[in-house]
């Protein structure tokens, strides 16, 4: 048993097996299938466990059977099965994550990545950056943090997770950050399967579905945020203006961006948000907050 597991959602149009590949392995890999799978994407792994359905459901039901052991681990990821990477590169993740003391952390996306959130994408200028919100994409945790984690699968919503779990301890303010230094492409346009997991009719509007999700379930969102980093150079940067004007580094890769022309305007509101937002999110009372009255994809009885 390694220290390091992850765990991947996996169809039968996974690259996972990518990740045991490029490097020897320092961590355990569990697939959490929603389709069945074929034995080929099996190999190498440490098991499998098919659980059709949406993804934080299948996260809800697996550490519901599994946690025991799971928790066991210092370190668990949980990872889309449509990042490309390399043994090399997850190790390297996880490295940097216990070096750093992180509870929550993620690479970076590359510049040719589909993503959502201008936070993500690799800004070459940092080794790493503190930041108030980790992407349900590709999550490092510590198996402390996972563990206070797992409430808010229990809550009944899918998107909008990774909205709560940067928002459980007291001073976060160092606890959170993405990794420049490690890198991963995301290679499916996002919400490309949405119809597949439920999001149908009043769910298909990602904003409309957060919106209701957050008047439910009673929280907030706040803007992710960079406040601080670490640079290439080992020197710290916290102070708003510097994060707000290295934030604008991104821009360099805006030809190599497969996002349809979507690439410079998210980076300038990110930009424009490290200046003006403050530093640390508000801690949120899990047990303060509603279960969601019905699941996505279903309708009002």
């Amino acid at each position: 048993m390694n220290e390091n597991a992850i765990v991947v959602r996996a169809g039968r149009r996974s690259l996972h097996p990518g990740w045991l590949q490029g490097g020897v392995p320092k961590f355990d890999l569990h697939v959490v299938a929603y389709e069945p799978l074929p034995e080929g994407l099996l190999a190498g792994t440490a098991g499998a466990h098919l659980l059709p359905g949406t993804k934080v459901d299948g996260w809800r039901r697996f550490f519901g059977e599994h946690a025991d052991d799971m928790l066991r681990y210092a370190r668990i990821a949980l990872l889309d099965d449509d990042l490309m990477c390399t043994a090399q590169d997850l190790n390297r993740c996880f490295e940097i994550g216990r070096q750093e003391s992180l509870a929550l952390w993620q690479p970076a996306l590359s510049w040719n990545s589909y993503f959502s959130h201008a936070i993500t994408l690799q800004n070459p200028m940092f080794r790493l950056r503190y930041t108030n919100f980790i992407e349900m994409m590709c999550p490092f945790f510590t198996a402390e943090h996972l563990q206070k984690t797992l409430p808010i699968f229990d809550l009944g919503i899918e998107l909008g997770v990774d909205q709560l779990w940067c928002r459980t301890r007291d001073e976060a303010a160092r606890a959170y950050g993405v990794i420049d230094e490690v890198t991963v492409v995301h290679t499916r346009k996002v919400g490309q399967f949405r119809a597949n997991q439920g999001f149908v009719g009043r769910d298909d509007d990602y904003r409309d579905y957060i919106a209701r999700i957050q008047r439910e379930v009673g929280y907030r969102a706040e803007p992710p945020v960079s406040h601080a980093g670490i640079l290439r150079n080992g020197r710290t940067v916290s102070s708003r203006l510097a994060m707000s004007m290295l934030a604008l580094a991104p821009l360099a890769g805006a030809r190599q961006s497969v996002n349809s022309g979507w690439f410079s305007r998210p980076v300038f509101n990110h930009a424009a948000r490290c200046l003006l937002t403050g530093d640390a999110s508000r801690q949120v009372d899990l047990s303060s907050l509603r279960h969601a009255h019905h699941h996505v994809g279903q309708e009002e009885p």
